[in-house]
């Protein structure tokens, strides 16, 4: 089977069941040579604020390093946990600006 060339499937992946199953979904794309170039780790919490969200931002952080690490050889773009819902054209152009920064 040959490699396709272009072929970016983004793979969203958070807690450790998700980060478990990321990794298994690049593997198996892998397998059929499809090439994963870009992963997305989504509600990234950077802890600013309460103490609830510094606990989470802590826990977060071995996942965010395991996937960084077993992934260095991809793009990773993690998207922030927003304060409210992702609705409507403004909010869209907020996850187009993280996402795409790199190909504008």
């Amino acid at each position: 089977m040959r490699r396709e060339k272009g072929f970016a499937p983004r793979v969203s992946g958070f807690p450790s069941d998700t980060v478990r199953r990321s990794f298994w979904s690049v593997s198996k794309l892998d397998e059929y040579d499809l090439t994963v170039e870009q992963l997305i780790i989504n509600n990234v919490n950077r802890g600013k604020g309460s103490g609830f969200l510094l606990t989470k931002a802590e826990q977060q952080k071995s996942y965010i390093e395991t996937i960084h690490d077993r992934y260095s050889n991809m793009e990773i773009v993690e998207l922030p946990m927003f304060p409210y819902e992702l609705k409507g054209l403004e909010r869209l152009k907020e996850i187009d600006i993280i996402l795409f920064k790199n190909t504008q």
